[in-house]
């Protein structure tokens, strides 16, 4: 084993402490269970997942089928033929209908936070009194306050014909 001589050992027995100490790793803060902010609850996802799966099945194949791209035989020889081939006309349709069917779940989250955040803000409205002032800025027929005396310009109501 090799020593290293005394004259080259640091005159300290404490080593130098760094320009800058790395970040602490401190473990995240445990969230509350539920869904977060705007966030569906994940058993509304799983149903909307559940919705939208056959029916864009439905879509899609029925679109195929009204188009042309379908054909019955070609149906009734994916469950007769033996092969791989008898798929390639279902393959051919399958990116269309997961397409779909993750346009419809995205809408779908997103139209259902939005109803619930408008659903929100008109049950935060009903506590809220309604503004008096009329949509179009004139006031309502029977609402001008009568004149007085004070901002008339004569006491009685004659004519100016002189």
């Amino acid at each position: 084993m090799l020593k290293v001589p005394e004259q080259l050992l640091p005159k300290t027995s404490e080593p130098p402490t760094p320009a800058a100490f790395p970040p602490r790793r401190v473990p995240p803060a445990m969230r509350p269970r539920g869904p977060r902010g705007n966030e569906l609850p994940r058993i509304v996802r799983i149903l909307i997942w559940f919705v939208a799966v056959p029916v864009s099945f439905l879509f899609v194949f029925g679109v195929t089928r009204a188009l042309g791209f379908l054909t019955q035989r070609q149906l009734e020889d994916t469950f007769l033929l033996s092969g791989w081939s008898r798929f390639w006309p279902i393959v051919r349709v399958l990116p269309f209908w997961a397409l779909i069917t993750a346009l419809l779940v995205h809408f779908a989250n997103m139209g259902i936070i939005r109803w619930r955040q408008n659903a929100d803000q008109r049950k935060n409205n009903r506590n809220q009194p309604r503004s008096r002032k009329p949509i179009n800025g004139r006031p309502r027929r029977g609402s001008a306050l009568p004149r007085t005396s004070a901002t008339s310009a004569g006491s009685t109501r004659t004519s100016r014909v002189s």
